[in-house]
């Protein structure tokens, strides 16, 4: 029987060991690389979302931000105020207080790592792009190298911006805009 504890970690996963990069392996062949499960992770990977990279269009991104990660980090700050609430009535001493200030540091950590998050999604967002599915996937997702854990994303981006692939849809909307 499939433990969903077990499939949600290895969903959740980074690295060898999980989905991610069997996804980027099974849709890697030859020098062509094409997974179409784009995962987004913060990045203490704490907060994730998946894209399917067949349904992106130029809203998707402001999407993501608006119905997830935004709604996310208004339940994550209501979190950190019950626990610094709950702190202030607890008082100063004790073994209850300490536990309480470890979950509240540890509750600041992740509200910290989502806005970041929102910060890089944000950044990728604004640069409203529209996907071609002409450009490959190396391309589309190069955008998002910050939030991807995939190296090949940065290097695309790189390669991007070296004007590496003028020809590309990708290439010259950022060009249009002046990022390269």
């Amino acid at each position: 029987m499939l433990n969903i504890k077990d499939l949600r970690e290895y969903f959740r996963r980074p690295g060898n060991s999980g989905f991610w990069m069997d996804h980027v392996k099974r849709y890697s062949t030859s020098r062509r690389k094409a997974p179409i499960y784009w995962l987004l992770q913060s990045s203490k990977k704490n907060y994730a979302l998946w894209l399917y990279y067949q349904r992106l269009d130029k809203d998707t991104l402001f999407k993501a931000l608006t119905k997830y990660v935004e709604p996310k980090i208004r339940l994550e700050d209501s979190r950190l105020e019950q626990w610094r609430a709950q702190l202030v009535v607890a008082g100063s001493e004790g073994r209850q207080v300490k536990q309480l200030e470890r979950q509240l540091e540890h509750q600041e950590s992740l509200v910290i790592e989502l806005y970041e998050f929102r910060d890089k999604l944000r950044r990728a967002a604004d640069l409203n792009l529209e996907p071609d599915l002409n450009d490959g996937v190396v391309l589309n997702i190069a955008p998002l190298r910050e939030l991807v854990p995939w190296g090949d994303a940065k290097k695309y981006w790189d390669e991007l911006l070296a004007r590496r692939y003028e020809w590309s849809s990708i290439s010259k909307q950022l060009r249009s805009k002046g990022v390269i």
